[in-house]
């Protein structure tokens, strides 16, 4: 293992971090003493690696902590999963009033809406909100200035007679509040979901998704759909076990092919406190 800067994450924060490179190929799966010196002067440090119980061990014992565990799945065509994507998912499953588009108005206050939908994450845990959410902002930036996405919308219903929606059965008064409400927040009642990545040529990696009133898989799925469109031939998808549903829906749908399981743990510095979700390492642990 290697210790190393990790720049994309340090001047996104501003922080100085840093991640251990794991590489058992090279054979080299411990940090020599030096490096485990120079672990002080970071702010924050993390390793991932394919779950090992004698490597945790060893993390736990200089103060690392377990962050997460993700599902990693990575494939190299992603045209095996076409016909099942575009038959069984995008035709049948996707409910009658959700639309999935590309064509969303950017403002800054949507980059921050959508950094909070991802609260529950690792760096929220291990980090201050106001640095977890400068990690998000720039990645959300990232994927929809150069990645791949799409944007799952609910259309807006017509028929107030129908009992679906709450809104059809308030009163005139409330009714003409809302009509005048600013438009800039108007994408939170609309965005029920969200899934891109970061493209490097032909790969695409560094997933982010969330959704909210529809199942996960489908955005998953309409992203993979996106991606065979664009020409992306290898990819990799990292889902964290605390979206158990959505991985056993991949693996009930698209297979066990190429999938392995990994432990990211982490270690702040004592000059940045651990943000109080201190609960995620526990749900971990009694996996």
């Amino acid at each position: 293992m290697v210790l190393k800067e990790a720049k994309w994450e340090s001047e996104a924060t501003g922080l100085k971090i840093a991640k251990i490179i794991y590489d058992e190929e090279k054979g080299k799966i411990l940090l020599e003493e030096k490096e485990l010196k120079n672990i002080d002067d970071f702010d924050y440090v993390f390793v991932r690696f394919p779950f090992r119980r004698d490597l945790v061990n060893y993390f736990l014992n200089y103060g690392f902590r377990i962050s997460d565990i993700y599902m990693s799945a990575k494939g190299r065509n992603l045209h095996v999963f076409e016909r099942i994507i575009k038959e069984r998912i995008m035709k049948n499953d996707v409910p009658k009033d959700i639309i999935f588009t590309k064509d969303i108005e950017i403002q800054d206050e949507l980059f921050l809406w959508m950094a909070m939908k991802f609260r529950n994450s690792r760096f929220f845990y291990d980090l201050s909100e106001e640095y977890a959410l400068k990690i998000y902002k720039r990645w959300i930036r990232e994927i929809i200035g150069g990645g791949i996405f799409t944007f799952a919308i609910k259309e807006e219903t017509t028929n107030a007679g129908s009992g679906n929606d709450n809104e059809s059965e308030v009163g005139d008064k409330e009714s003409e509040g809302k009509d005048k409400r600013s438009e800039k927040t108007d994408y939170q009642n609309k965005i029920v979901g969200f899934c891109g990545l970061k493209r490097d040529g032909e790969e695409g990696k560094y997933i982010l998704l969330f959704s909210d009133k529809i199942d996960s898989f489908l955005v998953l799925a309409k992203l993979f759909y996106e991606c065979i469109c664009a020409g992306i031939k290898q990819f990799e998808v990292k889902i964290s076990l605390q979206n158990h549903l959505l991985i056993s829906k991949y693996m009930e749908t698209l297979g066990r092919q190429n999938i392995s399981f990994e432990v990211v743990l982490s270690r702040v510095s004592e000059r940045i406190a651990y943000h109080s979700g201190s609960k995620s390492t526990s749900l971990k642990l009694n996996m």
